[in-house]
């Protein structure tokens, strides 16, 4: 750990900035729930009986039935459980928006809207991933996390709650230091808070031209016996004799959902068909076309 970073984590108590895993019964009850502070130790960990479940699969995270079954239930945690989201105002985790705390949500943990989330996806991507050309949806997980910043794993105690709130704050901290390097100089970073609001706007700026990289691509239309086809590719596709028409648009959701409505009165975001096509029609498909990127 360098110095700097060492004194803007002196800036923010422990406690507030937490590691939160959890592991699930079927997905959707908690089974398991742990949470780890800043400065590595561990504040929460208790396993559950889930209410509604019975039986699941246990082959990820090992925990089965007979291992909870005189666990108390998460309900009967709650109060602790919300004392310490309570007492946090940065939460830390792996897809941890759309698990751990769409998940505490459910089962009625409040406030949690209101705390700062560093998605350890999001850091990797920026300050790991996205120059070496890795995808920020496509096959990132916990473990390449681990493996590509050099953190040795246990496959033994992977998916355990605890051990993976360990690791994944460990992986933050490693991601948090290289932002700081680069971006310190010129920002100056007086507070915690500081480097997690110029995340903020570098990730934004990012994903902004990430999506609409992904968004752009081809629309064509093809002649289908008697009917006609609209598709949309996000590579050129080969051209045929089938192919009547096709140009490069920008977003190719929202150009099928132009096209379909003028064609058919419908508006949908995949291929469709339709029944004749006019020189009008054709003007208008050609003028979705977008413009060419100049040279800079």
């Amino acid at each position: 750990m360098n110095d700097t970073a060492q004194k803007l984590y002196s800036t923010i108590r422990p406690e507030t900035c937490l590691s939160f895993d959890a592991e699930f019964a079927r997905g959707m009850e908690m089974l398991e729930l742990s949470a780890v502070s800043l400065d590595g130790r561990l504040v929460y960990s208790r396993r559950f009986k889930p209410r509604r479940y019975r039986t699941w699969d246990s082959d990820i995270h090992h925990i089965t039935p007979a291992m909870v079954a005189t666990a108390p239930s998460f309900s009967s945690c709650r109060r602790q459980i919300q004392a310490i989201v309570d007492r946090c105002s940065y939460i830390v985790g792996f897809a941890v928006r759309e698990n751990d705390i769409a998940k505490m949500k459910r089962q009625h943990i409040h406030t949690l809207d209101s705390k700062h989330v560093l998605e350890l996806r999001d850091w990797f991507w920026i300050c790991h991933g996205r120059e070496r050309g890795l995808d920020y949806v496509q096959g990132i997980s916990l473990k390449l996390c681990c493996e590509q910043l050099g953190i040795a794993t246990d496959d033994e105690r992977a998916h355990t709650s605890a051990y993976d709130a360990a690791v994944t704050l460990k992986c933050f901290k490693i991601l948090f230091e290289r932002f700081v390097d680069s971006y310190g100089a010129q920002q100056g970073f007086a507070t915690f808070a500081d480097v997690v609001a110029h995340f903020k706007t570098v990730f934004a700026r990012c994903k902004r031209a990430y999506d609409a990289e992904r968004a752009a691509g081809f629309c064509t239309i093809m002649r289908a016996g008697d009917e006609y086809m609209v598709k949309a590719t996000r590579e050129r596709p080969e051209l045929s004799e089938q192919t009547v028409e096709c140009i490069a648009v920008g977003d190719r959701k929202k150009a099928l959902k132009k096209l379909s409505e003028k064609f058919t009165g419908t508006q949908r975001s995949r291929s469709f068909f339709f029944r004749r096509l006019s020189d009008k029609q054709l003007a208008y498909f050609r003028g979705l076309s977008a413009p060419k990127k100049q040279a800079l």
